[in-house]
């Protein structure tokens, strides 16, 4: 009859003195060891398996963590202009433990001036590049709410919900056409687009507005050609409502309805409810004047 090979488990501190320990046999050929460190610091775990010594295991317990007094602010306005420098605040008790990074729409980190202040410290950088921009901030490693997103546009002057379409003829509505991914369904923190289109729709105003969970920043670019391309940044998940009115009437469908949806669910919802290309028209936030972050 086999027998099992002993096994011998000690867990002591920098100092020499044992931690109490509980071995589990999984019955598998492995055991399990639970322990609590009664403080943050060195302990040394020794095992002596079948009557031969284990190399000791190295064991470094960090301190509790308590993220709950950092705070970021600056991030608020999801869509920003190109070439204009951005400033981010970071509140933080810990400034040497407490890191920001962030990546540009290429991939690479982007260089940041930092400056130390009473209460953390403040961060400016310029995006060179337009798309997505991720700001991460941790401390000890530990990520201080989600990542955050900035999407970076072309430098325009047309940041307002309402336009003048300089065509002849009387406002149709019914010719308002939009497209893009940004009929939905689209992905919360991710920037999305369409493309307005009043070529055929005479002389009119366009007002857009957008009705939802949280208020949207929106980011509008006359491309002088009868087309407009609006990007915005849905901030959480839920179901948005998209108002269109050209020459004070709504478009075909107005308000439209859009649903934003974790990153996680993305795949699977694409999948049941294809992303198409329908006619609707764009966005704010129950405001006809919504903001972007202007070059100071």
């Amino acid at each position: 009859m086999r027998r099992k090979a002993i096994i011998e488990v000690a867990l002591a501190d920098k100092s020499g003195k044992a931690v109490a320990i509980d071995v589990l046999d999984n019955s598998d050929g492995s055991f399990t060891v639970k322990y609590t460190a009664p403080r943050p610091g060195k302990y040394q775990l020794n095992v002596v398996f079948a009557g031969a010594q284990v190399p000791p295991i190295e064991i470094n317990v960090e301190p509790q963590v308590d993220i709950s007094g950092i705070r970021v602010t600056g991030l608020e306005n999801a869509i920003v202009t190109v070439n204009c420098q951005q400033e981010v605040h970071v509140f933080t008790p810990d400034g040497d433990n407490t890191r920001i990074v962030i990546i540009s729409p290429s991939g690479s980190i982007v260089e940041a001036i930092i400056e130390s202040t009473e209460t953390g410290f403040r961060v400016w950088f310029t995006p060179s590049e337009i798309g997505d921009y991720t700001i991460s901030v941790t401390y000890r490693d530990l990520s201080i709410g989600a990542p955050y997103l900035l999407h970076s546009v072309p430098d325009g002057n047309t940041a307002e919900a309402e336009y003048v379409v300089a065509r002849s003829g009387p406002p149709r509505a019914d010719l308002v056409t939009v497209t893009g991914p940004g009929l939905g369904p689209v992905i919360v923190q991710r920037s999305t687009h369409v493309s307005i289109d009043t070529t055929s729709a005479g002389f009119g105003d366009i007002d857009l507005f957008v009705d939802g969970p949280t208020r949207t920043p929106i980011h509008c670019v006359d491309n002088h050609d009868g087309t407009l391309t609006m990007y915005y940044v849905p901030q959480t998940p839920g179901v948005y409502f998209l108002r269109v009115m050209f020459g004070s009437n709504h478009i075909a469908g107005s308000p439209f309805q859009v649903i934003a949806v974790p990153a996680m669910l993305a795949s699977s919802l694409t999948a049941e409810h294809e992303i198409s290309e329908s006619s609707f028209t764009s966005l704010s936030s129950g405001s006809s004047t919504p903001k972007t972050t202007p070059c100071a």
